[in-house]
Formats: structure tokens, sequence, C-alpha cells
């Protein structure tokens, strides 16, 4: 007697969940995807903006939100020495300038590179350029950079020269500042 062979159950797939289903998924990912579009576009992912979001996310990490805290402050009060040195170049009668991204990163480049070096020494960038140091300041405002440079007659030539564009850039070591202002065409 022959013994018959079991048959082979086929595995039926299970349904997917709720959320994977394709037009599911698909309307997900097309507000995802809006969502993103719609931060972007009003400016959410400034970097003063991104520096508070970083903080608010590095409360774990003292030593990340510390730096994160410098560099937002630094960033906004180089907006604030920009905006102040445009009052004075109209005060003067010179054109306004407009802010360069591009300037700025190698403004606060050069002004940590003298801030790790511990020396005040000028770059190669641009056309023209101011520096300075502000030792034993703890708070400090837009007026004593732009004052630093006013007193000196080389600085104050290149504040009010024929340039069209600058970019500010400051970095804080303990209680001193390093300012860097780069001018281009």
């Amino acid at each position: 007697m022959r013994h018959k062979k079991k048959p082979i159950y086929i595995r039926r797939h299970k349904t997917p969940p709720w959320w994977l289903t394709k037009t599911k998924l698909r309307w997900f990912l097309v507000g995802l995807l809006s969502a993103l579009a719609i931060i972007i576009l009003i400016g959410a992912f400034s970097p003063i903006r991104m520096a508070a979001f970083v903080t608010l996310l590095s409360d774990r990490d003292p030593v990340m939100a510390e730096s994160t805290a410098k560099i937002a402050e630094a960033s906004m009060l180089a907006r604030d020495v920009f905006a102040l040195i445009n009052e004075i170049r109209q005060k003067y009668g010179c054109p306004l300038l407009e802010w360069d991204d591009g300037l700025a990163n190698k403004a606060i480049a050069h002004s940590k590179v003298m801030a790790e070096k511990k020396v005040l020494t000028h770059s190669t960038y641009g056309s023209g350029e101011n520096i300075i140091q502000l030792i034993g300041y703890d708070l400090v405002g837009p007026q004593d950079f732009v004052r630093g440079w006013l007193d000196s007659p080389l600085h104050k030539k290149n504040l009010l020269g024929d340039y069209l564009t600058t970019g500010v850039g400051l970095f804080k070591d303990g209680n001193t500042w390093w300012g860097t202002q780069i001018f281009g065409y």
C-alpha cells in the first residue's frame, strides 16, 4: 500500500501593512517632499536657525552645544557689523556693499586660523581686507569692530573704498574676538 504524498501548501503572502500600500506610500512621499520644499523656501535652513536647531538637538553634548552657540553668536554679530558698515558708508556718500557668502566663509576661516595660531595677520583673499583682535571682550557689539577699523587710516580707507561686495567673519576664542572683513568687486 502506497502512501499518498501530502500536498505542499503554497504560502500566501501576507498583505502589506496599511502604510506600505503603493498609493499610501506615494502620498506619504509626496507630502514629505512637499513639506521639505516649503521649509527650504521659507528659509528655515538659514545658518542662524540651523545653529539654534542643532543647539536644541545637542543638549546631551555640552561641547557641541557650546560650539554651536558660538557659531550662531558670531554669525549674527557678523551680520550686525555688516549693517553698521553700510550705515557708515552711507554717511560718507559711498555706495552700499552687498553681502558675499563666499567672502564671508573665507573671512570666518581666516579668523579661525588667526585664533588658532594666536597671530593677527592678513590673508591673500579678496581685493582688500580688514582684520581685528579684541582682547578681553566677553560681550561685544558691532560698533567695537567698526570703531577699531575706523581708528586706523588704512582700515578706514578699505572700509570706505570703491568695493561692491564684502564678507565679515568673526571667531571667539575664550574672551578674545578675532575678526576679518574681506572686500571684493
